[in-house]
């Protein structure tokens, strides 16, 4: 039938900014972790904007905005990029909360038992994982 190529563009729209997003929002949510000054006030910056304005006004500023500064984007690289940012500030505040909330003292301990310190970031990432799971499965998937 005939919508059969709207539910692939569709389904491919849906991986392609779900799967970019989680790369930025693990991304920004290490960055505002970091406590460095100018970082977090570029990170916060970033996530209040785009979680303070409606997707659509986004997604109108990339396709219709951009061009008028002289940025060509196709319509489905630009729902993309669109998308992916706006998934990527969400995301990242799951993240941040998901790892702060783990209990470093137990991570330590287990870490302690390793022979590897650079196994740090896994344990921190699937224990934020575990205990937050069911917030986004999505960006338990990731992890």
């Amino acid at each position: 039938p005939k919508f059969i190529p709207g539910v692939i563009s569709t389904l491919q729209l849906t991986f392609f900014s779900i799967l970019f997003g989680t790369v930025i929002g693990l991304i920004v949510a290490i960055l505002k972790l970091t406590h460095k000054k100018v970082l977090t006030i570029f990170v916060d910056l970033y996530i209040t904007i785009v979680r303070g304005t409606p997707l659509l006004l986004q997604l109108y500023f990339i396709f219709y905005g951009l061009p008028s500064l002289g940025i060509q984007i196709d319509r489905f690289p630009s729902a993309i990029i669109a998308l992916t940012f706006h998934n990527g500030a969400y995301i990242s505040e799951i993240f941040r909360g998901a790892i702060e909330s783990i209990d470093y003292g137990r991570e330590v301990a287990r870490i302690s038992e390793s022979s590897s310190v650079k196994i740090f970031p896994s344990f921190i990432l699937a224990s934020a994982s575990r205990q937050h799971g069911t917030t986004c499965p999505s960006a338990r998937m990731a992890i």
